[in-house]
C-alpha cells in the first residue's frame, strides 16, 4: 500500500543562529544528545549547556520534539534500539527484550532528555501548539517525507534539512514504515477486490500518489516520485535511497505483534509515569512491562 523512510529533520535557520554545525549523517548518540541540549533555550535565553540553565514552563525552544520511546506507537524508534545493538523482541516474537541493556539505555536517555535536561517538551507543554517543529518551537524532529510536504504546504519561514537517525554500536539504521492492502475472508466479491488492489498498486496510480508528496508509495519504480522540486540536500539520501538499495545505511521494518492494543495499554500503564517525570524508576517499569507483555505473547 505505501512505505516511508524515517529520519531526523532539523531547522537550519536555528542552527545558523546558534553558530552550530548541522547534524552530520554519521552522528552518534552522544552527538544527538549534546546537540539537543545545545539547541534548547530557557526563558532567560540560556542554552541547555550553559551555566544556570533552568528548564521550566516558559521555554523559548526545545532541542527536539518528543518521540514516543516504546514499540507501541510507531516503527520509527526501532532505529534507535537497533543502533544500540538491541531490539524489541526475540526472533520468534515470544519474548520482549525490554529489560535488556540496549533497551534500558534507550529508555534512560529519553527519560533524562525530557525530565532532567529539558531538551524535549512534555505533553503538557507541547499541548495546543500544533506540530512543535513546524511551529519553530523545536530545533529537530523525527519525521518521514510528509514532514517536508507540510513544511512546503504551510510555507514555513525557515530553512530545513533531514539526516539519518544516530549511529551506535549496532550500526546505523533507517526505520521504514509500510502497510498493505487486504481482502477480508468474508468479502462478497473477492475477484473485484483483487482487481481494485491491482489498480491501486499499479505504476500509474502509485506515481500519482508519490507526486502528490504527502503519502509514500509501494511500487519500487515509483519511489523517486516523492522527491519534491528543489529538495533539501538530505531528502533523497534519507527518504529514497534506502528504499531503492542505493544507501549504505540499513533499512529496517517492524511487524507489530498480535494483541497490540493490549500491549500498548501495558506500556502506557507502566511507562507513562516515567515519561511524565512522575518517577525515575525506568528499571521497574521495564520489569513490570516485560512480565505482562511476555504473558500476552504466550497467548499467540
Amino acid at each position: 500500500k505505501d512505505s516511508a523512510a524515517w529520519g531526523i529533520y532539523y531547522n537550519r535557520t536555528k542552527f545558523d543562529e546558534a553558530g552550530l554545525d548541522y547534524p552530520s549523517d554519521d552522528w552518534t548518540f552522544d552527538d544527538f544528545r549534546e546537540i539537543a541540549r545545545t539547541m534548547t533555550i530557557d526563558e532567560e535565553g540560556r542554552r541547555g549547556v550553559d551555566d544556570g540553565f533552568s528548564p521550566g514552563d516558559n521555554m523559548r525552544q526545545w532541542g527536539i520534539s518528543w518521540v514516543a520511546p516504546g514499540p507501541t506507537v510507531s516503527e520509527n524508534v526501532r532505529g534507535f534500539i537497533r543502533a544500540r545493538d538491541g531490539d524489541w523482541y526475540d526472533e520468534a516474537v515470544s519474548e520482549t527484550l525490554v529489560t535488556s541493556q540496549p533497551a534500558m539505555d534507550h529508555f534512560q536517555m529519553f527519560h533524562d532528555m525530557r525530565c532532567n535536561e529539558g531538551s524535549t517538551p512534555t505533553d503538557a507543554l507541547a499541548a495546543g501548539q500544533g506540530d512543535p517543529f513546524r511551529q519553530g518551537l523545536t530545533a529537530m524532529a523525527v519525521g518521514f517525507h510528509n514532514m517536508d510536504y507540510f513544511l512546503r504546504e504551510e510555507e514555513i519561514a525557515f530553512d530545513w534539512d533531514v539526516t539519518f537517525m544516530p549511529a551506535g554500536p549496532g550500526g546505523q539504521f533507517v526505520p521504514v514504515g509500510a502497510s498493505g492492502w487486504a481482502i477480508p475472508a468474508s468479502a462478497g466479491n473477492k475477484d473485484a477486490a483483487w482487481e481494485l488492489i491491482k489498480y491501486l498498486v499499479s505504476p500509474e496510480v502509485q506515481s500519482r500518489i508519490g507526486e502528490y508528496g504527502r503519502w509514500g508509495v509501494s511500487y519500487g519504480e515509483a519511489i523517486a516520485t516523492i522527491i519534491p522540486e528543489n529538495p533539501s540536500e538530505g531528502f533523497k539520501r534519507v527518504h529514497v535511497d534506502p528504499l531503492t538499495g542505493e544507501s549504505d545505511r540499513t533499512p529496517i521494518g517492524f511487524k507489530f505483534p498480535a494483541n497490540q492494543s493490549r500491549i500498548q495499554q501495558v506500556y502506557a500503564t507502566h511507562f507513562d509515569p516515567v515519561w511524565s517525570c512522575d518517577t525515575d524508576d525506568v528499571a521497574g517499569a521495564a520489569e513490570a512491562t516485560k512480565s505482562e507483555v511476555d504473558a500476552i505473547l504466550a497467548e499467540s
